[in-house]
């Protein structure tokens, strides 16, 4: 992030932008910006001062409405930033203990920590649906 740019809320747009019906190649084109522009603001919530100008404008919205609230992050972003740490470190333990509990044949190894690590994935997804919605 550079210092120029601003954090938006991500959610805010995309409920917006989906409100009028409008696709993002739409909003970007109403906007004056690109379409990679658009998505990676709805993904990130970042963006440059001018973006966020033009899609205030483009929205009818003032910049103030579209900012983040200073202590606030969106939904799995907030979610991602605060839990991934310890859940990697969870998973980490529980693959030494695999490790170590486990047969010495590779393939129940590989499968094991296969499984593990399909199940990080769909609790991250699943957080991040939850605190989308």
């Amino acid at each position: 992030m550079q210092e120029t740019d601003m954090n938006l809320d991500a959610t805010r747009i995309r409920q917006e932008r989906e409100k009028r019906a409008w696709t993002q190649e739409q909003l970007a084109e109403i906007a004056g910006l690109g379409v990679r522009t658009v998505q990676r603001i709805e993904a990130t919530g970042i963006a440059s001062f001018e973006s966020a100008a033009a899609l205030s404008s483009a929205l009818v919205i003032p910049v103030s409405d579209l900012k983040l609230a200073s202590g606030r992050q969106d939904g799995a972003r907030r979610w991602l930033g605060t839990k991934t740490s310890s859940h990697l470190w969870g998973l980490l333990i529980a693959l030494l203990v695999a490790l170590i509990l486990s047969p010495p044949l590779p393939i129940l190894f590989v499968a094991l920590w296969s499984s593990l690590w399909l199940s990080f994935e769909i609790g991250i997804a699943v957080a991040a649906r939850r605190t989308s919605s």
